[in-house]
């Protein structure tokens, strides 16, 4: 609602990628958030003829909480999944220690974005996924339900991962609920009655849609 974002101020954490497209990540968070430290983490991927984007980093404390989050957008599978495949494992890879070096295990993590693979894709289940952590949109694949449709069938490519520490009892921070966010305006029937995100670019015609990918959302409950 319009009124909510008169009620409220808020911060951006931004700078321009390497992306050629200026295709960026960014976050923007309440102020009611107190920034700790932020920093944008380069994906240097050996022998890509492309540079990718970085990923967002911020520290943000709220009460006595600590909340670690990265935004993502990872490469795309442009020239094939195969192909592709090890550019976003190297990404993980390197997200995966920057977690292992610098973020303290009792404080809360929240991964999110276009990881451009599928929850059980090797990048994903095998190389970020480890014993404190766990993947909300692993629990809603299957039943039509995804943020992507892919020739029909829908599924995850955008994701939001979270630490176990929001599963913990004790926690004053505590999941709530997560989904995909779907709404008829955001999509579009094909001749086939197969539904699909209602993209705003096909290439370089214009389509006027939304996005070709729907939002995906959790909630949290501050337990004062």
């Amino acid at each position: 609602k319009v009124s909510f974002f008169k009620e409220n101020s808020y911060s951006i954490i931004h700078q321009n990628s390497p992306d050629s497209r200026g295709i960026d990540c960014a976050l923007l968070f309440d102020d009611n958030f107190e920034l700790i430290n932020y920093d944008f983490i380069e994906i240097k991927i050996p022998q890509a003829k492309r540079p990718t984007r970085d990923i967002v980093y911020a520290q943000l404390k709220i009460e006595n909480e600590i909340i670690n989050i990265f935004v993502n957008h990872w490469p795309s599978r442009w020239g094939g999944q195969k192909e592709t495949d090890h550019k976003r494992v190297f990404t993980a890879q390197v997200l995966r220690k920057y977690i292992d070096d610098n973020i303290n295990k009792n404080e809360h993590i929240i991964i999110m974005g276009d990881l451009n693979d599928y929850p059980s894709n090797e990048s994903i289940q095998d190389v970020l996924i480890n014993d404190d952590l766990t993947n909300l949109m692993k629990s809603l694949e299957g039943n039509k339900k995804g943020s992507y449709n892919y020739k029909g069938t829908w599924n995850f490519i955008d994701h939001i991962i979270i630490s176990n520490t929001f599963l913990n009892s004790n926690s004053t921070l505590q999941l709530n609920s997560y989904n995909v966010y779907k709404e008829k305006w955001m999509l579009y029937t094909n001749k086939k009655g197969e539904q699909y995100p209602s993209r705003t670019y096909g290439g370089s015609k214009w389509f006027g849609g939304f996005s070709d990918h729907l939002p995906i959302f959790c909630s949290f409950t501050l337990i004062q």
